[in-house]
C-alpha cells in the first residue's frame, strides 16, 4: 500500500490546525487503538464487491501493520446478526454499494450498539442516492449538472426533453458506484442508450456532460471541524472518463496532486466541500466528485461515504500529499470512531 509520503508535503486548504490536533490526539490513544479488535467488513453483494476485497484487504494489512488486531469480515447479509460481529470493539467499512453503502448497515449497526468507521445512516443513503444528493447539492447552492431521472418504463425521449439542447449526456444508474454502469453518449443517441440500460437498472439519471477537469475533494474529521486536503485531479491516459477500468488499472490515470486550479478556484470548492461535511455529516471522512469548468465553477457530481481504500484510491492519495501515511490515516479515522 502507499506508505511513501511525496518529497513536498502539501498544506490541507481548510482545517490545518485541526488535522494537527487529529494526529496528536490520535497518536495519544495509541494504547487504547491497540487494544482494539477490529472487523473489517468487506465484500458483499454488489457489482463493486472484487474492489471492496481488494480494499479490505489492504486496510486489514495496514492495521496489523499499525499493531491492531484485526480480521477481514466477508459480508454475507442474508446471515448478518448479532453473532457476525461478536468479539469485535469496531467494525471498518469497507464496503462499496449496495446495502453496505446505502444506510442500511448503518442502521443496523446503530441499533445493535457497534461502533464502525464510515458516515452515518443520513449521509449514506443521500450520498448512495445520485438524484437525492443532486437536489441536496442544489438545495444548498451548489452547482450541479442539468438532468433528468427516467424511470423503467416511462417515455424515454420525452423525459430527455429538458436535455435536447445537450451536446452529450451521461448516463448513470441511480445508486451504483465506481462508475459501474455509467455511458456518455451524443445527445441523439442517448434513448436506445438509456432504454438498454433500464434492462438492466430500474432508474436512470441522465446529467448534462460537463466539460472540464474532474477533481475530488476528501474531508476528513470531526462533524463540524473539517480537514479538507489536497484536491486530486483525475486525468485518464486513453479512457473517455474515469471508468472502472481507469480506476483499477494501474498506468490508465494519472492523478494531479494539487490538481491544477487557481488558489481561488481551490478555496472555493475546500469551502463547498466543508458546506456539504456539515450538512450531511460526513464524518469521519469522505471524498466528493466534481467536475470544474473553464469558468472555474465546480459542478457537484456525487458523494462518496465509502470511498475506496485500494492502492490506487484517491483518499489515501490526497492524505499521503498532507504528509499522512496510509497507516496514520487508518488510526486517524479509527480514532474518530471510538470517539463518536
Amino acid at each position: 500500500m502507499m506508505e511513501a509520503e511525496p518529497a513536498k508535503t502539501i498544506q490541507p486548504l481548510l482545517g490545518a490546525d485541526e488535522l494537527k490536533r487529529l494526529r496528536r490526539q490520535t497518536a495519544d490513544a495509541a494504547a487504547q487503538l491497540e487494544s482494539l479488535h477490529v472487523a473489517v467488513v468487506c465484500g458483499g453483494d454488489t457489482a463493486e464487491r472484487e474492489v471492496s476485497l481488494t480494499s479490505g484487504s489492504g486496510v486489514r494489512d495496514a492495521l496489523q501493520a499499525e499493531g491492531i488486531s484485526s480480521e477481514l469480515v466477508d459480508l454475507d447479509y442474508a446471515s448478518l446478526d448479532r453473532a457476525t460481529l461478536a468479539g469485535y470493539d469496531l467494525a471498518f467499512l469497507t464496503l462499496h454499494g449496495g446495502r453496505g453503502e446505502d444506510g442500511s448497515l448503518q442502521g443496523y449497526l446503530n441499533s445493535i450498539g457497534m461502533r464502525y468507521v464510515g458516515a452515518g445512516v443520513l449521509a449514506s443513503a443521500v450520498g448512495m442516492h445520485k438524484p437525492t444528493f443532486k437536489t441536496f447539492a442544489r438545495g444548498l447552492g451548489l452547482a450541479v449538472p442539468r438532468a433528468v431521472v427516467v424511470h423503467r418504463g416511462e417515455d424515454v425521449a420525452a423525459k430527455l426533453e429538458p436535455l435536447r439542447d445537450s451536446v452529450r449526456l451521461v448516463i448513470k444508474p441511480a445508486n451504483e458506484g465506481s462508475s459501474v454502469g455509467v455511458k456518455i453518449v451524443a445527445c441523439d443517441d442517448a434513448p436506445s442508450a438509456i432504454a438498454e440500460s433500464l434492462e438492466t437498472y430500474p432508474l436512470m439519471l441522465v446529467e448534462e456532460r460537463i466539460a472540464g477537469r474532474e477533481v475530488t475533494a476528501s474531508v476528513l474529521g470531526r462533524h463540524r471541524s473539517p480537514v479538507v486536503l489536497p484536491h486530486v485531479e483525475i486525468a485518464p491516459v486513453s479512457r473517455e472518463f474515469y471508468d472502472y477500468r481507469a480506476k483499477y488499472t494501474k498506468g490508465e490515470t494519472e492523478y494531479v496532486i494539487p490538481a491544477r486550479l487557481s488558489d481561488e478556484v481551490s478555496l472555493m470548492l475546500a469551502h463547498d466541500a466543508a458546506l456539504l461535511q456539515d450538512a450531511l455529516e460526513l464524518a469521519p471522512y469522505a471524498r466528493i466528485d466534481t467536475i470544474v469548468d473553464d469558468t472555474g465553477t465546480p459542478h457537484f457530481l456525487e458523494a462518496n461515504t465509502l470511498p475506496g481504500f485500494t492502492s490506487l484510491s484517491l483518499v489515501p492519495q490526497a492524505a499521503a500529499a498532507a504528509g499522512v501515511s496510509y497507516g496514520e490515516l487508518l488510526r486517524i479515522l479509527a480514532y474518530l470512531a471510538l470517539e463518536e
